[in-house]
């Protein structure tokens, strides 16, 4: 009798997917979560596995993390966090865009600049959207980027690694040295300090170098 009655709880029309509420999500649409997702309107609330469509959500390469849940009367409760870009890579005239895992997400036939930096310096092989780059160079400027906060990624156009040490470009051309990286927390805290300085109040710098105790800055030489 219990279990009667249960399952005619469980399979109650009032119990049934009506909505799908998507959030957390940039570039996907509500109707590409419920795409992705595969499960049907009108289904019975308490047989969708949450487990199941989160796994589904994740096996595709623009979702990052997805939080599914049930919630009553009718509702599925989806919450997304989609990858997004930190870096672009050349390759034999085409430019992929990676994540901060070092995931392909992208692939462009030109660059698209101010959005992200460039990387340059780095040895890759053939890669396809969806690879894996395994590169312990751009394995090391991934950190680094992924220290920073995202909004000051569209300040810096450029990352050159060479004789062990990465090289930065801001988007108004500042260099920032910013050595080999061996403590990359304290190098992303003081380039994020560095670009809010210079976007307050502008100088005109050559370069800043980040490989001493304290950050130097040499200023351009004034041409008479």
């Amino acid at each position: 009798a219990v279990a009667a009655m249960l399952l005619i709880f469980v399979y109650s029309p009032i119990f049934t997917l009506r909505e799908i509420r998507a959030s957390g999500m940039t570039n996907l649409t509500n109707e590409d979560i419920v795409q992705i997702c595969g499960v049907t309107y009108g289904a019975p609330l308490f047989s969708l596995e949450t487990d199941e469509i989160s796994k589904r959500l994740l096996s595709d390469l623009r979702v990052e993390e997805a939080v599914v849940r049930r919630s009553l009367p009718s509702y599925l409760d989806i919450h997304i966090t989609e990858r997004v870009p930190v870096v672009t890579v050349a390759k034999d005239n085409h430019y992929y865009a990676v994540d901060k895992q070092g995931l392909v997400i992208d692939a462009y036939s030109a660059p698209k600049f101010g959005q992200i930096p460039n990387i340059n310096g780095v040895y890759l092989e053939n890669i396809f959207i969806g690879d894996k780059i395994a590169d312990e160079n751009l394995k090391k400027i991934l950190s680094f980027l992924s220290a920073l906060n995202y909004e000051y990624l569209k300040e810096l156009s450029e990352l050159k690694f060479t004789d062990d040490t990465v090289i930065g470009k801001t988007t108004a051309g500042v260099v920032i040295r910013l050595g080999d990286l061996s403590n990359v927390e304290l190098k992303a805290h003081l380039t994020e300090n560095f670009l809010e300085d210079v976007k307050r109040n502008p100088i005109n710098a050559e370069y800043v170098d980040f490989k001493y105790d304290a950050p130097f800055i040499k200023m351009k030489e004034e041409i008479e």
